[in-house]
């Protein structure tokens, strides 16, 4: 299962994004949407927290907002190397208000509606294999590896992807269209999360299998 959730605000950007989806939090040095402050040991509970930042805001503004370490610094200590996968998909993620005011995420034209009455693992466990396209759910029993690009359009928006149950080879990531060229094919970088950079790409695969 392959997520997304919004990140922070770009300053000054609410005509290109809904609120809680540009550059990283850490820009302006809080959270507006923090709900508790974390205290040191002996700390004094009664003074509220002070914590600034002196990182510059220009480094988190869109479309160089909220990107990860370069990935040929992040060499996996146990090599994997890369081998083509068996399934290969492309995925556009684009976001957009519904009918009901409220902003969601779309991917490939599909954004995923929960029910809560009728949970999928569970269907997926009681045998259910076709699903409604809302329900956004893939068979793909019959592959061994997956490659998913994911490409970031429309909106300034960093969106930090997780995938349950894996740690995911990070192929490339950045700014614009993936060109194909894989960073360090003999031992890419591998994560559980990894950034979708604004108006950017990142190539993920995985095992289905382990």
């Amino acid at each position: 299962m392959l997520t997304s959730v919004p990140a922070g605000e770009i300053p000054g950007a609410g005509a290109l994004a809904p609120p809680g989806t540009g550059g990283c939090n850490i820009h302006s040095g809080y959270n507006n949407v923090t709900t508790a402050a974390i205290y040191y040991e002996n700390a004094d509970t009664s003074k509220p927290p002070t914590t600034t930042t002196d990182i510059s805001t220009s480094r988190f503004v869109a479309p160089f907002a909220c990107q990860n370490d370069p990935l040929n610094q992040t060499v996996p200590f146990f090599p994997i190397p890369w081998t083509k996968p068996d399934l290969d998909l492309n995925v556009i993620i684009t976001g957009d208000y519904n009918e009901t005011g409220q902003f969601v995420w779309w991917m490939n034209n599909v954004t995923f509606l929960a029910d809560f009455n009728d949970p999928l693992l569970l269907e997926v466990k009681l045998g259910q294999k076709v699903f409604n396209k809302f329900r956004a759910m893939n068979d793909w029993s019959q592959f061994k590896s997956v490659r998913i690009n994911i490409t970031g359009v429309g909106l300034p928006a960093a969106h930090p992807m997780h995938v349950h149950g894996h740690n995911m080879q990070v192929l490339s990531s950045g700014i614009g269209i993936w060109d194909g060229t894989i960073v360090n094919p003999e031992n890419p970088s591998r994560r559980d999360v990894h950034t979708l950079a604004p108006l950017g790409y990142a190539v993920f695969q995985w095992e289905l299998d382990k």
